[in-house]
């Protein structure tokens, strides 16, 4: 299925560049003219881009190779946003040609550097690309959880309605495989009511899936019929082989062999699908199977053959990438242990700060009371100084009144003392 960024840059990019949906060689002629006279970074990086998306499906490795260029180029000059879009380029190229490993590496990449750029559309799209990842692994419970992720930012987020066609779509794909159809049915119904005039083959195979699986198949066919021939427009072989795989197992059931036949036929004939080997499996064996009703041995022999050295490859690529999960979920493992003795090592120091915070206050605190008796003391000390004063003066003034009295006494003494002798002269 097609991808998020790969929808908006088809929408911004190709439409500037004059990309038409049927003429794709020609036009790949003429992006590569004008990239080898574009003179501005910019200009490189959206070419280099429009060219690795022109390859992304029948060619993954080419497309690859172009957006390392226009990766390369952005890193340099420090365009962060354009580095979002080459590594989510990339991680999804990776994930088409079945290297989950590489494709996880760069979607975590591409994760944080869209966490510090704080872009929503570029943070939903690195979601998306994860979503998709896991999803092609069958681990549609970590799918789902990137899912909501992208799903929790749109709802808060200002982002183009086809961002939210492409995640509710994915949501959807991921309720599909893993035949939870309530649940699909809902966000794929409800991609359709804000798809408007955008079209997405991707989401017609997984809406016809639903409905095959529920077991009404027109209204399947039906689906199925209105997602080629978009797939067809946007080149999106991989999605053209499997819903012709499907139209044709459907009919098989409904025992229009021919019908049958013609589709499984157009479905491994189908441009590209060579880089698609689950599709081509998928397509063989119900060749093989087609054959085998109708007896024709050597037809059946042939495609048998061909579904066992597919088979065999995707065994193989699969004990690979089981190898390389392990790897790859140690490395996040320690990852996690590193990032978490780290928090652990921050919460240690904010807690040792604290500490030391509420020990400056109390100090203060302390500091602050002591003061503050002092001041309560020296002021009282100071009241009592004055009223010590007040009490001395008043006891100096007693003093020298009873003084004064005494000396008043003692001369009232003296002279009543002389009176007396003169009024009784040597003692008569």
């Amino acid at each position: 299925m097609i991808k998020a960024f790969f929808i908006s840059l088809l929408l911004f990019t190709f439409c500037n560049i004059g990309f038409t949906q049927n003429r794709q060689e020609i036009e790949r002629i003429a992006i590569k003219e004008k990239l080898a006279a574009a003179k501005e970074d910019t200009a490189r990086i959206d070419l280099l881009y429009g060219l690795a998306f022109s390859y992304f499906f029948r060619y993954p490795d080419t497309s690859i190779l172009y957006s390392k260029q226009g990766l390369e180029l952005s890193k340099k000059n420090g365009y962060k946003t354009r580095e979002s879009t080459g590594l989510s380029i990339i991680g999804s190229a990776l994930t088409v040609a079945g290297n989950f490993l590489g494709a996880l590496h760069y979607g975590f990449e591409n994760l944080a550097l869209s966490q510090k750029i704080n872009d929503s559309n570029l943070l939903i799209n690195a979601y998306d690309d994860l979503m998709i990842c896991y999803r092609e692994q069958e681990d549609y419970k970590e799918a789902l959880k990137y899912g909501f992720k992208a799903l929790d930012l749109l709802k808060y987020s200002k982002v183009e309605f086809y961002t939210k066609v492409l995640t509710m779509g994915f949501i959807s794909s991921v309720y599909e495989k893993s035949n939870q159809l309530d649940s699909a049915l809902y966000y794929g119904t409800k991609a359709l009511e804000f798809s408007n005039t955008f079209n997405w083959a991707g989401l017609y195979l997984t809406l016809g899936n639903i409905y095959s699986k529920s077991g009404e198949k027109e209204l399947a066919l039906d689906y199925y019929r209105k997602g080629i021939s978009i797939a067809e427009e946007q080149f999106i072989y991989i999605d053209l082989v499997d819903i012709y795989n499907k139209m044709s197992i459907e009919f098989e059931v409904a025992g229009k062999k021919d019908s049958s036949f013609y589709y499984a036929r157009q479905s491994i004939s189908t441009e590209g699908v060579n880089s698609y080997p689950e599709g081509e499996l998928r397509a063989v064996t119900q060749l093989a199977h087609l054959y085998e009703i109708r007896g024709a041995k050597d037809s059946t022999i042939k495609y048998l053959k061909q579904s066992v050295g597919l088979t065999n490859n995707l065994f193989n690529r699969q004990k690979s990438r089981e190898t390389q999960s392990l790897a790859f979920n140690e490395k996040l493992q320690q990852q996690e242990l590193t990032a978490q003795k780290q928090i652990n090592e921050n919460k240690i120091k904010v807690y040792l700060l604290m500490v030391f915070i509420i020990g400056c206050l109390l100090v203060a605190f302390f500091l602050w009371r002591n003061n503050r008796l002092k001041q309560k003391a020296n002021d009282l000390l100071r009241s009592k100084n004055i009223e010590i004063q007040s009490t001395l003066i008043t006891l100096k003034a007693t003093q020298s009144q009873l003084i004064q009295s005494e000396k008043m006494a003692s001369l009232g003494e003296l002279t009543a003392g002389i009176a007396h002798e003169i009024q009784n002269p040597l003692n008569f």
